[in-house]
């Protein structure tokens, strides 16, 4: 089978694969669904018979990805915290994204990770992953934490593998950043976020609680 002119590897079923991934700048890991994609799958307005086998292509962003990492940090806040945290700034991502995503391109401790599905007639960006690496808490015993700051998939393209494609390599990366574990936090009200990073090995160890008061 060839798709555009690529040709793909060996679909990587997660459960037998997963382990074996490895973090080395530059790399792209494919993922190859096994059904028919279908409508669900489908970029907006494209014929369906050019959609119904498509890779998901997971690869270290640079900065002619930037616009479109803007857009989809633009659905993040506006699905996340726009509507879990009434204090959620979601103009944020049009105002402050471009720099902040150049300053994590830059630093050696940070990850930037996007995911595209790959078809025979075009490429879209669909997803994407924010992360460092940090000294951790002060008062903790030394260690090195990785921090998954932001994961985001685009609504027509969940449960297609990409998130978990994003998070995997994320933590490939991880590891070789010496890590001695992996950190996260989401919206307590945000099941789903809660049920992937169930899935993935992620426990809770802290909450954080807050109380509406009067001030504004």
């Amino acid at each position: 089978v060839e798709l555009g002119g690529i040709e793909p590897p060996t679909p990587c079923l997660q459960s037998r694969c997963s382990s074996q991934l490895s973090y080395s700048p530059g790399t792209t890991t494919y993922y190859l669904p096994l059904v028919d994609s279908a409508a669900r799958f489908r970029p907006t307005g494209q014929p369906r018979e050019n959609y119904d086998r498509f890779m998901i292509e997971v690869d270290e962003a640079g900065p002619d990805d930037i616009d479109e990492l803007i857009r989809l940090e633009v659905g993040l806040f506006e699905e996340d915290g726009g509507v879990y945290d009434r204090f959620a700034d979601t103009s944020w991502p049009l105002r402050e994204g471009r720099k902040d995503f150049e300053d994590l391109m830059a630093s050696p401790d940070s990850i930037v990770l996007v995911a595209r599905a790959v078809a025979s007639h075009t490429i879209e960006s669909i997803g994407f992953l924010a992360g460092y690496a940090s000294a951790g808490s002060p008062v903790r015993r030394p260690m090195r934490a990785a921090v998954l700051r932001s994961l985001y998939v685009a609504a027509d393209h969940r449960r297609s593998g990409a998130a978990q494609l994003l998070t995997e390599q994320f933590l490939a990366w991880a590891r070789d950043q010496g890590a001695a574990e992996a950190q996260v936090t989401h919206y307590a009200a945000n099941h789903g976020a809660a049920r992937f990073y169930d899935q993935i090995g992620f426990t809770e160890q802290s909450v954080f609680r807050v109380l509406p008061l009067d001030g504004a």
